[in-house]
């Protein structure tokens, strides 16, 4: 095996790392979904070795659609709480900051009182 082989040998590791790179890359953005995946198009070049060619980079069309669904959904649920505070606002529906709760809350503490004058 002369020096030429070895050239050969290094220029096929150095490709191959930066195809685990990647790779790897690919594995750290799997939780994101805007990402697009990479793939290393590796080829044969007769007789000097291998050489990368290209990157394609590969969105899957069905996450995607996914995606839009779903946040097209969550705008519509959004909307609708909105929709749904201004109703509560509106008719003072019963809730923690709501003057008919506080009026319950003293209510229920005045009768409380009184009944523990009253028993003694």
């Amino acid at each position: 095996m002369g020096f030429g082989s070895y050239d050969l040998v290094t220029n096929a590791l150095n490709i191959f790392k930066q195809a685990i790179d990647i790779t790897s890359q690919n594995i750290t953005n799997a939780s994101n979904s805007n990402y697009a995946q990479e793939v290393p198009i590796i080829q044969d070049t007769y007789p000097v070795g291998i050489s990368m060619q290209d990157i394609k980079r590969i969105q899957n069309l069905y996450f995607f659609q996914l995606l839009q669904n779903k946040s097209s959904s969550l705008d519509y649920f959004n909307t609708r709480l909105q929709y749904n505070k201004q109703v509560q606002n509106i008719f003072n529906v019963v809730g923690p900051n709501s003057s008919l709760h506080h009026t319950t809350m003293l209510f229920l503490a005045l009768l409380h009182s009184f009944l523990l004058i009253h028993q003694m």
